[in-house]
């Protein structure tokens, strides 16, 4: 553009953003999706939402909804767990994980909010591995035959 390499005509009754993506500019800063977003990418998606009239939203209480949640289902699982096999428990954390980015969807499409199940579906595979991997450890010990002690020759 400066050069003027790029044509008027090609960006005539546009909207043009210029910005930098440099680590040393340092023009970043965090949004609520993002740790460090480029300033002209903020910029940009600011617009986009002023022309569709669709601006994104993500109310403050959302993190305590979604750990609440997270709270409620890990406590609910923590029961029902031990009383599965481990396929049945693989099943059902795995499906509960996959309802719950599933719900998220609805408030994006309808209303616009992002409610973030990262950290709840990061969870729920945390549970998985310490529950199934605890009950296969637990099942595993006390199946095996009580050691004597004595060597076993060969």
């Amino acid at each position: 553009m400066l050069r003027k390499e790029i044509s008027p005509d090609r960006i005539a009754n546009k909207i043009v953003a210029f910005g930098s993506a440099a680590k040393g500019i340092d023009d970043a800063a965090p949004s609520r999706l993002y740790s460090n977003l480029n300033g002209v990418e903020i910029h940009v998606q600011a617009i986009e939402g002023m022309i569709l009239e669709k601006l994104l939203n993500r109310p403050g209480y959302f993190q305590v909804v979604e750990l609440f949640v997270l709270l409620v289902v890990g406590l609910v699982l923590i029961v029902v767990v031990p009383i599965m096999s481990v396929r049945l428990a693989t099943s059902v954390i795995v499906l509960t994980a996959a309802l719950w980015g599933a719900t998220s969807w609805y408030p994006f499409k309808a209303h616009l909010l992002l409610f973030d199940v990262s950290y709840g579906i990061f969870g729920l595979i945390l549970f998985l591995f310490i529950t199934v991997g605890g009950t296969a450890f637990w099942t595993d010990k006390k199946s095996a035959p009580p050691s004597t002690g004595k060597p076993v020759n060969g």
